[in-house]
Order: C-alpha cells, then sequence, then structure tokens
C-alpha cells in the first residue's frame, strides 16, 4: 500500500525485497505479486532482489532442504517472474548444523560464532556473516548484469495487490467525537514515533463509543492501521450487509506501538465498509491513522 510514496517517487534502478521472517498476515500471495508487479508498471527496467533473513525457528525446514514457511511464496512469484533471490539461511543453517554458530544464546559459545540473543535480529558477528553473504552472492549476479525490461506475465493472483494505495484518515467520513492528533505533540503518538509516523502518516483518536468511520472503494480489500491503548476496546466492521466483523483491539507492550489490520478479502467491485467503536473503557483514547485500500476509493 505504500510502495508508491515510499519507494516508487524515487524511481530506484534496484530494489531489494525482504520480508521473509516479518512477513505474512493472510494476503502473502496478492501482497508479494502486487509489489512486484506495481514496481515493473512504475519502470520496467527497475531490477528486483530478494534478501531472505532467517530465525531460529526456520533453521529445522532449511537443514532439511525446505523453503521456510513465507519464503516458499516469495520463491514462487521470485520463479515464476525471474528475479534473482539472496538467502542468508542456507549458510547460517549449515553452520548452525555442524555447531559452528550459536543461533540464539545470551553469551557468546566458545569456538562457534555468537549470531544472535533472541534467535532473530543478529548481533555483531551475525550481522559480519549476513554482508559475507550477500558480497560473495552479488559478486556472483555481476554476470548477468545489464539493461533489461521486465515485461509482466499474466497474473498468478487475478486479486494481487498491484492497485493497492494509502487513504488518509481525514478523507474518510468521520462522525463528529473523532479528533485530530497534533502528532508532533501528541504524547502517544510520540512514544514510538518512527514506527507510528511510519503506519498511522497522522492520526484522529475518540474518547468514547459509537464514534463510526465510513470508507467507500471499488476492490477487494480494506484495512486500517491503530494504535490500540490497553484492553476492552471493540470494534465492529460492516462490509456492505455482511455479517459484522468484531475485533478486540488491545495493547499488550508496555511500549503503545501501533498496529495493522485487514478485513476480509471481498469479491471485486464497489463496497462500503463502516467501522463502528463498540466499546471502549473510561479514560482510554483510541488512535485511527491511515486506512489502506487494494482499489480506489470511490466516496
Amino acid at each position: 500500500c505504500r510502495i508508491e510514496p515510499d519507494v516508487m517517487l524515487k524511481n530506484p534502478d534496484l530494489v531489494f525485497l525482504e520480508h521473509r521472517v516479518n512477513g505474512g498476515g493472510g494476503f502473502e500471495p496478492q501482497s508479494v505479486e502486487g509489489l512486484i508487479r506495481r514496481i515493473w508498471q512504475n519502470n520496467p527496467y527497475t531490477d528486483i532482489c530478494f534478501i531472505h533473513t532467517v530465525s531460529l525457528e526456520m533453521i529445522p525446514a532449511i537443514q532439511a532442504g525446505k523453503s521456510p514457511a513465507f519464503g516458499a511464496v516469495l520463491e514462487s512469484f521470485a520463479n515464476k517472474y525471474d528475479i534473482p533471490s539472496i538467502d542468508f539461511g542456507v549458510e547460517v543453517a549449515r553452520r548452525e548444523m555442524a555447531a559452528e554458530l550459536a543461533m540464539k544464546s545470551d553469551l557468546p559459545v566458545s569456538g562457534q560464532l555468537w549470531f544472535s540473543i533472541d534467535g532473530v535480529h543478529p548481533g555483531e558477528a551475525g550481522h559480519a556473516l549476513y554482508a559475507e553473504i550477500f558480497a560473495r552472492s552479488f559478486v556472483q549476479i555481476q554476470d548477468f548484469v545489464g539493461v533489461k525490461e521486465h515485461r509482466l506475465p499474466e497474473a498468478a493472483n487475478k486479486y494481487n495487490w498491484e492497485n493497492a494505495a494509502l487513504l488518509p484518515i481525514t478523507k474518510a467520513k468521520l462522525s463528529a467525537g473523532w479528533k485530530t492528533v497534533d502528532t508532533q505533540k501528541d504524547t502517544l503518538y510520540q512514544e514510538d514515533f518512527k514506527r507510528t509516523a511510519g503506519m498511522l502518516r497522522g492520526a484522529v483518536k475518540c474518547t468514547k463509543a459509537g464514534e463510526t468511520v465510513k470508507v467507500k472503494w471499488n476492490g477487494t480489500t480494506i484495512g486500517f492501521s491503530d494504535i490500540p491503548c490497553g484492553s476492552g476496546c471493540k470494534i465492529e466492521v460492516v462490509i456492505d450487509k455482511s455479517k459484522p466483523v468484531t475485533l478486540e483491539r488491545k495493547q499488550t507492550e508496555k511500549q503503545k506501538k501501533s498496529h495493522i489490520f485487514y478485513l476480509p478479502e471481498q469479491v471485486p467491485g464497489e463496497h462500503t465498509a463502516l467501522l463502528t467503536i463498540t466499546d471502549l473503557p473510561a479514560g482510554v483514547e483510541y488512535y485511527l491513522g491511515q486506512i489502506l485500500v487494494v482499489g480506489t476509493v470511490t466516496d
């Protein structure tokens, strides 16, 4: 949804896509294929390369010769669209199996490369290994360097997200109780500002149940960015005349983090989504940011 303002406006020559560890969310094939097609619709001469980082739970699958979880989805599109990949996990898994690497450890392990403390985020030695793998792989890719126009084949998924976009929350139809957030002064918005600013890009907030947000769009899928606070906040979303979807938006982290949620995929066409705050504990504020739209906003 954010590839147009964050990437395409810069008209890059090369785009690295890396999200095997953090990827997912229920729309894996649609989102990956949408990214590829959006990049090449913008400029068919832009090159793409997948980068696959690794986490502890992926190691057994890689050691068994399998592409783990979301990685299998990514590689299916790498094959379809003839895109190269650099997989850091193969070397990490090989060294871990040979007892040459400690994937997760609070302290260094004698005779082993200390990869990380948490099994996900590399420490100094882990980053150095990633850099080594990247450098030698990129040298091999150089053998195939040349100006090439990438032609788009027929999409594998007709519901792919090549037409995804962002809608500022202030452009939606809001009930009277929503107040615009001063993003530079609001304490909660500033608490994890880099993440929140990137996900919400401005916000409104409310303090009582009954407030609504209405959006009309032509497409398949819609999502919302928000900052849940504590527990007990419930929202109900109705798309057209379908059965309401009820969600509890709760915050378990000590630091108030922004999040994103998507609603079920619809058949392509004109739709209306009505979001209603049904429960909000006294003293709790609920923040809503930009809306994520697969399709085009019609009202």
